[in-house]
């Protein structure tokens, strides 16, 4: 899945080990594809983004989730470049000791007023948030794209004279958060609508950019095609 895709909340153990037999028997889940049981803790959401190389930290930026997609969590629409140096430390030992190679985003909850922190995964990819770093001055798919062809030490130096990358700028995904606005319209939560619209302004959108606009015009129909596939494909 994806997102907030195939999670489900439930309260307690014996609530929790019914979800899974449900889901292990309807989908015929073999032993190697059972579901994951985490702990459900209220905390605020924080990624720390790295490029490693060979197992050697060449970049790394932290940011902190202002609001997600669905009410449940999943992407992030709107997020805030900050600094965590204990989520820093603890994503460095991890990747370290794996030896990482490539692109990793380590996803936290942290409670920053008793520093408390749990390490959520690894998406060993190119995430969602990518555009608020590369707005920041740490642009992550030319230095990997600099390392693919052999110019690491390029990219180290490049790397390092960004290493003190701005906080507190904020990006938005726009079409993620039209999405939010047309639910809490449709909910008739309108104070959720207007927070949406107009509660936080940010420095940057992920997918608008007015010297390259057919990207969103793209992702609009991506939505469009899939939307249609929902709402006309028949019912077995």
């Amino acid at each position: 899945g994806q997102g907030g895709r195939g999670v489900y909340y439930e309260h307690g153990a014996v609530a929790a080990a019914a979800r899974c037999a449900t889901l292990i028997d309807a989908h015929r889940l073999p032993p190697n594809r059972y579901p994951l049981v985490q702990e459900f803790v209220r905390a605020s959401g924080w990624g720390v983004s790295c490029l490693y190389w060979n197992g050697e930290k060449l970049a790394s930026f932290t940011h902190r989730r202002l609001r997600e997609k669905a009410p449940s969590g999943g992407t992030s629409t709107l997020r805030v470049s900050a600094h965590a140096q204990i989520l820093e430390d603890a994503a460095d030992t991890l990747l370290r000791s794996l030896r990482w190679h490539g692109l990793a985003m380590v996803e936290f909850k942290y409670d920053d007023a008793t520093d408390e922190y749990w390490i959520l995964e690894i998406n060993p990819r190119v995430w969602g948030s990518i555009a608020l770093p590369v707005h920041c001055g740490v642009d992550f798919p030319f230095w990997l794209y600099l390392c693919a062809v052999d110019r690491v030490d390029e990219a180290r130096v490049l790397a390092a004279a960004a290493a003190n990358n701005p906080i507190d700028r904020i990006s938005r995904w726009l079409l993620g958060d039209t999405v939010q606005f047309l639910r809490a319209v449709a909910h008739g939560d309108l104070a959720q609508a207007w927070n949406v619209c107009f509660g936080v302004t940010a420095d940057f959108w992920d997918d608008l950019a007015w010297d390259d606009p057919a990207a969103f015009l793209g992702e609009c129909s991506n939505y469009l095609v899939q939307l249609g596939k929902i709402v006309f494909t028949p019912r077995a």
